[in-house]
């Protein structure tokens, strides 16, 4: 004949679990959720930070686009430039994908040089154009460009 199945075992007991042990599962079970729950907060920091990286190098090869279309002579104008992604925005240009309430900093700085590798000057026929923008993190993606007033055959 089967046991009949009961609440209570054969000691007279109940069976199941005491407040300690559900005390103690409880505690397992959150840290388990606090551990999970810091990984993806990590991952989602991360994550903006790719993303305002790739917008900060998108925007900087943007202007150094626009500046290798120009002559030569026109470099000068981007002495000192300076515009925020809020300038960039009303401008319409096509950097639509700036998050609201999020700012970079873009900066151009151009070198005159006498030679290919010689001393900087005023003028000159080789000149560095250096496009820097500051993301909100403040980190700096920069790239960097040599014109020459002529064109150069390198054999």
């Amino acid at each position: 004949m089967a046991k009949p199945t009961s609440a209570i075992d054969v000691r007279g007991r109940r069976r199941g679990f005491t407040l300690i042990e559900s005390t103690i599962a409880s505690v397992f079970l959150a840290l388990a959720v606090v551990g999970v729950a810091s990984s993806v907060t990590a991952s989602a920091n991360q994550l903006r930070h790719m993303e305002e990286t790739a917008m900060a190098v998108s925007l900087a090869k943007q202007l150094m686009e626009e500046i290798s279309a120009k002559a030569y002579g026109d470099l000068g104008d981007y002495i000192n430039y300076t515009d925020t992604s809020a300038a960039i925005a009303a401008a319409g240009t096509s950097a639509t994908d700036l998050a609201p309430g999020v700012t970079y900093t873009r900066t151009v700085t151009v070198t005159y040089r006498d030679s290919f590798n010689g001393t900087t000057d005023v003028s000159g026929p080789f000149a560095t154009v250096r496009v820097r923008v500051t993301i909100p993190s403040g980190q700096i993606v920069e790239i960097t460009k040599v014109f020459s007033e002529t064109n150069l055959i390198l054999n």
